[in-house]
C-alpha cells in the first residue's frame, strides 16, 4: 500500500478519484451495484458525466462519520485515521479509508443507514455491494481484517460486522478491474450485461 497525502472530499481528491478505480466503482464494474453500472463507471472517468450527484443518505453519512467514528474508536479503544491510499503495485487500484489502524492493520468502513441495513448490521450480516467494496479495499492496502460499522446518531445504536479478508475473491475483483481500467484507457466501453456474476 501507499498512502496518499489527500484530504477526504476536497476539489483535489476528488480529481484523484478520477485517476483509477475505487471502492465505490468496484461494485458497479462487478454488476452489483443499485447505484450505478460499468457503463456510468465508464462515461465518468471519460469525463462525459459528472458521477452520482450527492443525494440526502450520502449527506447524511458525511455528517455524521466523524461522530461514528469517534464512538468507534471508543468502543474499540484504538485509534483509527481516515486516509486516501493506492495499491503498492497498481496505482489506479484506489481506496478512500473511513478508518485505518496501522499497528494492527486493520479498516473500518462506516455508514449511517437506514433501518434495513442497520438491521442487518444487528444480525451480522451485510448487503453484498457493501461486502465487494470492503473486499477492494483490504485488497487494496493488503489489510488483515476490516470492521463495517453502522451507526444510528439518534439512538447511538452501533452494530459492528468483522470482514475478514477473501484473497481468491478479492483476485477476482483486481482482475476484473484491470480488464476495465484496461479497455478503458484504450478507449473501448464495457459491455452492457453484468461482467461477473461471482456472488461475495
Amino acid at each position: 500500500m501507499r498512502k496518499i497525502l489527500l484530504e477526504q472530499g476536497t476539489p483535489e481528491w476528488l480529481e484523484w478519484r478520477k485517476s483509477g478505480l475505487g471502492s465505490s466503482d468496484i461494485a458497479a464494474i462487478m454488476g452489483k451495484s443499485p447505484f450505478s453500472t460499468a457503463m456510468k463507471i465508464y462515461y465518468e472517468k471519460s469525463g462525459f458525466s459528472e458521477g452520482a450527484k450527492t443525494t440526502h443518505p450520502m449527506s447524511r453519512g458525511s455528517l455524521y462519520e466523524g461522530e461514528a467514528r469517534r464512538a468507534f474508536t471508543k468502543k474499540m479503544k484504538r485509534e483509527f485515521v481516515p486516509i486516501c491510499c493506492c495499491h503498492s503495485d497498481a496505482d489506479y487500484f484506489l481506496a478512500s479509508l473511513d478508518g485505518y489502524d496501522e499497528k494492527e492493520n486493520h479498516i473500518v468502513e462506516i455508514k449511517v443507514p437506514g433501518r434495513k441495513t442497520l438491521d442487518q448490521a444487528a444480525a451480522g450480516e451485510l448487503p453484498e455491494y457493501y461486502h465487494i467494496q470492503m473486499q477492494w479495499q483490504m485488497g487494496v492496502c493488503g489489510a488483515s481484517l476490516g470492521y463495517f460499522v453502522c451507526y444510528m446518531p439518534e439512538t447511538l445504536e452501533m452494530y459492528v460486522v468483522n470482514i475478514p479478508p477473501d484473497i481468491n475473491f478479492i483476485r477476482v475483483l483486481q482482475e476484473e478491474a484491470e480488464l476495465f481500467w484496461n479497455n478503458f484507457k484504450r478507449g473501448v466501453p464495457p459491455r452492457k450485461e453484468k461482467i461477473n456474476e461471482n456472488k461475495a
